[in-house]
């Protein structure tokens, strides 16, 4: 167990002394960041500050030497040559700090953005060869494009109000000739065939309209002569009540009853007289 603690408290050490870099002294710029993470302003006073080194790296990166020159120079020196002496004979094995306005030119600022420090041995001139501690690179602008960046970043002025009303009318105007020409090539565009299926489509379109508001005018009026003529009374299926004998039927019972009744004539017999006859007084048994 006792071996293990110590195995794991080396690899610790071992971790924190391989994160641990040259640059990591640098308090401004901030060493523990990336190279151009940070960007400063022409004109702009900018507090440089350090921690200091120990002799582990003064020996590794000056050659044991403990005072150094204060540089700023052009990040990629080789690409283009940019340096100014800021302040000498530092003691860079003790915290410090050196308090710089920013004042690159600004030819030097149209070819490049990109700055460094460098702590150098003491010189007359800067030697791009000598040993050196650098800072990490860092971003320096010209107060022009940081003001239009303000500017335009801020809330609306009447300037921006301007620039946007005039790229919204230019917009605008652009956009209508561009329809406008779109429009009028369409139209020259069309050929005879063209023209004359339309026209055709047109009429028929016409008249299939019109047909069909004959068609609902006359359906119209239908609906209303229908409404407007009157009900026929409801023919009942029920037997009609019983009436008493018409006239007719009176004179034919009339009629009947005479011929029915009517006197037989009675004819009389001749009177003659009687003759009384005898019979035969034959013997019967």
């Amino acid at each position: 167990m006792g071996s293990l603690r110590v195995l794991a408290t080396l690899l610790l050490c071992y971790q924190t002394v391989t994160a641990q870099t040259v640059q990591s002294s640098w308090a401004v710029p901030n060493g523990s960041l990336s190279d151009f993470a940070q960007t400063f302003t022409e004109g702009k006073a900018m507090p440089i500050a350090w921690d200091g080194w120990d002799s582990g790296w003064t020996d590794e990166f000056l050659d044991n030497d403990t005072v150094a020159d204060l540089w700023v120079t052009s990040y990629n020196y080789a690409q283009y040559e940019y340096s100014q002496y800021l302040v000498g004979n530092v003691n860079i094995s003790v915290a410090g700090s050196y308090n710089w306005t920013i004042n690159v030119n600004s030819t030097s600022l149209s070819n490049t953005a990109e700055y460094v420090f460098r702590f150098k041995p003491p010189q007359s001139t800067y030697n791009v060869s000598s040993d050196q501690i650098s800072s990490t690179g860092f971003i320096v602008v010209s107060k022009d494009t940081t003001t239009t960046t303000t500017a335009t970043t801020s809330a609306p002025t009447s300037t921006t109000t301007s620039a946007s009303s005039t790229t919204a009318a230019t917009a605008t105007a652009s956009a209508t000739a561009t329809s406008s020409a779109s429009a009028s090539s369409s139209s020259s565009g069309l050929s005879s065939g063209a023209k004359a299926g339309i026209g055709v489509g047109v009429s028929i379109g016409a008249i299939a309209i019109l047909t069909a508001l004959a068609f609902l005018f006359r359906r119209r009026n239908l609906t209303r002569k229908s409404a407007a003529a009157p009900v026929a009374p409801a023919v009942s299926l029920a037997s009609p009540p019983p009436q008493g004998p018409s006239e007719l039927d009176t004179a034919s019972k009339e009629a009947g009853k005479q011929v029915l009744y009517s006197p037989v004539p009675v004819h009389e017999l001749p009177s003659y007289p009687a003759h009384p006859a005898e019979l035969d007084s034959g013997d019967y048994p």
